[in-house]
């Protein structure tokens, strides 16, 4: 594995509480160590739960950026997620995605 490579997973949410937790469940058990990775979690003005999601999913994981855009539209979201990225290749997910275990080790592995 090339430790020069590091991936953003940017991920916009909007009012997909259940959702969204599903998904970050399924991105804690990805193969890929998560020192080779981080989440940017862009809160897109929900107006139910997800705030508590992403509040609960900053302290368990040390590679999570949470932020919040009040402007509604995942355009603006993913914007924002990719000004914050710290990677040399970004991937998006949606909040209702459920990638596959070596998501992203295949990706790292290209």
């Amino acid at each position: 594995m090339s430790s020069e490579m590091f991936i953003s997973v940017v991920i916009p949410t909007r009012n997909r509480r259940n959702q969204l937790e599903r998904l970050l469940n399924e991105l804690s058990a990805q193969s890929l160590p998560a020192r080779f990775w981080e989440i940017i979690l862009v809160n897109n003005a929900s107006s139910d739960r997800t705030q508590d999601v992403l509040e609960l999913w900053k302290g368990r994981s040390s590679n999570l950026k949470a932020l919040e855009e009040n402007r509604v539209g995942s355009n603006h979201a993913r914007n924002k997620g990719v000004k914050a990225a710290s990677g040399n290749l970004i991937a998006f997910l949606d909040d209702d995605t459920l990638p596959h275990p070596q998501w992203l080790e295949r990706i790292f592995e290209r």
